[in-house]
């Protein structure tokens, strides 16, 4: 398949931006990384962040998910990872009551357990993140843009303390690149809480066929 020069210029400008994600070291895995939309039965999706800390302990973190439905309105998701952060695992449960269907927007909610180990922190958070997003055709491909508000209860031996988020971003599937979903995202610090820019990448797959590229 050849591939015009937008599109290329848009899949290097992508991986470049996975590649500057800001944030503080033993809280860079809480990312929302996600949009108001729920995959058919029988389809799955596999992601990648990657993250380049550039405070504190600076290095990489690698993380992936995979997303499964659970019926028409839920949807859950596994995600691991490791690096500059020792490691980190999380559960979520998105459930989106309202979809995406003509002018309105898909809303819902979302809720995570995550624990996290950096050095001799270990951290266990709980979220809940207001969800909105709003698909739309664009010249080569579909843009899901995306808003949510994460709202997180964090505990490790230190001190446990509420903290919020303001989280922005947009998952685009190109026409000529279907299998892959492409993903950017900002979040700003409302409380006690950090700023960062981040990116990530899908693969979506159906069980009965297997993952293929």
């Amino acid at each position: 398949m050849q591939l015009s020069t937008d599109s290329l210029l848009n899949f290097r400008h992508l991986i470049f931006t996975s590649l500057i994600l800001m944030a503080s070291p033993s809280f860079a895995y809480l990312t929302l990384h996600d949009t108001g939309e729920i995959l058919p039965q029988g389809h799955y999706s596999l992601g990648a962040e990657p993250q380049i800390v550039t405070s504190g302990n600076t290095g990489l973190n690698l993380g992936v998910f995979i997303d499964a439905p659970l019926n028409d309105a839920a949807q859950a998701r596994i995600s691991m990872g490791a690096g500059v952060t020792d490691f980190w695992v999380s559960a979520a449960v998105k459930y989106i009551p309202f979809p995406d269907v003509d002018n309105q927007p898909a809303i819902g909610f979302r809720g995570a357990l995550s624990y996290g180990r950096d050095e001799n922190l270990n951290m266990f958070s709980i979220s809940l993140t207001p969800l909105v997003s709003k698909k739309t055709q664009i010249r080569h491909g579909e843009l899901i843009p995306y808003v949510g508000l994460p709202i997180t209860h964090t505990s490790h031996k230190e001190k446990s303390f509420v903290s919020s988020q303001f989280a922005i971003g947009s998952e685009f599937t190109s026409y000529e690149l279907k299998d892959y979903v492409f993903g950017g995202e900002v979040a700003f610090n409302l409380n006690q809480s950090f700023s960062y820019i981040s990116a990530y990448i899908k693969f979506p797959f159906e069980a009965s066929q297997g993952y293929k590229r």
